[in-house]
């Protein structure tokens, strides 16, 4: 168990976040993913994109885009464009039951993923999706936490940034913030620790499909917290 702060635990990329927790579906196949390919093999950037848009294109980026099944094709339109890619499904059939479950039309996803040179892109894991607001959620920014997880009956939540772990809930105390955070993690699972003043946070979040019960979106992990003595259950994301 390491005590360290949290811009210690999960600094950087939200793609870390999966490679400290363990989370990565190749690592836990006993395989490592293969680097990118050296920058003189890649498209130049062109000088119209911005800074968010080229990290968008970093293969080890969450990416943010719209995906529409239909009989005849798969297309994929990242939010940071207006183009339309072919789609290339490496799921194992999960963005298929994730597409019907969240009623078969367009839907908004937080993903994983690489674009080949031709521009298509091969999906490879689903952190988040939704079939409600998808324009509004592709317009809206980049959401900067490292991990966010929530919960219904009673609400909670708990966002991770660089520097804080925040946990929020509609009964008294409301909001308290952690900046000290104790981290334990296992094969799929990882176990974020804190306590201030006379208060102690435990989180714990596996990489297992999980649905709000309110709103119904799919996310990549489940998540369970411990305040105290009162405990909470829902789904976590991934921040981009």
């Amino acid at each position: 168990m390491n005590t360290t702060t949290a811009a210690g635990i999960i600094a950087g990329p939200a793609a870390r976040i999966v490679t400290t927790l363990a989370l990565c579906t190749l690592a836990a196949c006993g395989e490592k993913k293969p680097p990118a390919p050296p920058a003189a093999q890649q498209p130049a950037p062109t000088a119209q994109m911005t800074p968010e848009q080229l990290e968008a294109e970093s293969s080890l980026s969450v990416k943010r885009g719209v995906i529409t099944l239909t009989d005849a094709s798969r297309r994929f339109r990242a939010c940071s464009g207006n183009a339309e890619s072919k789609l290339t499904d490496q799921t194992d059939g999960l963005l298929d039951r994730v597409y019907g479950e969240l009623s078969s039309k367009p839907i908004y996803v937080e993903a994983y993923g690489e674009r080949a040179d031709n521009g298509d892109f091969a999906l490879e894991e689903i952190l988040y999706a939704t079939a409600n607001g998808i324009e509004g959620a592709c317009a809206a920014p980049a959401l900067r936490y490292e991990l966010f997880a929530r919960g219904n009956e009673p609400t909670w939540s708990v966002e991770i940034t660089q520097d804080a772990m925040v946990m929020k809930q509609t009964g008294a105390p409301t909001e308290i913030t952690f900046t000290s955070i104790d981290t334990a993690d296992a094969e799929g699972t990882v176990t974020y620790k804190a306590g201030v003043d006379k208060h102690v946070l435990e989180l714990t979040v596996t990489q297992q499909a999980c649905h709000d019960t309110a709103s119904g979106e799919y996310f990549g992990y489940a998540a369970a917290a411990k305040l105290d003595k009162q405990t909470f259950s829902g789904c976590a994301r991934i921040g981009s």
